[in-house]
């Protein structure tokens, strides 16, 4: 669910099409993005709006890229162990 979070906001900035991309809840969502932007694996913007509120978008970070990068390299790793075929 994580590594789905973190390939969504490379992808996509907006909080519900983070959440529908990555197969989460709301709540879910919520929580995670929470949490990375307070260990600075992304970050949180305000982006000024023609309605009563600014919208937040939510970008990777430095510290982002590089943990994406090392999970999908884990993941293409693992990969390579399991056979080519289902049987």
């Amino acid at each position: 669910m994580q590594l789905d979070i973190l390939k969504t906001v490379s992808m996509k900035d907006k909080p519900t099409q983070i959440m529908y991309a990555s197969n989460t809840s709301w709540l879910q969502c919520k929580t995670y993005l929470e949490a990375f932007v307070k260990a600075g694996i992304i970050s949180e913007e305000l982006v000024e709006s023609k309605r009563v509120r600014p919208k937040r978008r939510y970008f990777l970070t430095e510290k982002g890229r590089t943990l994406l990068r090392r999970l999908q390299e884990i993941v293409n790793e693992m990969n390579n162990y399991l056979p080519k075929e289902a049987p």
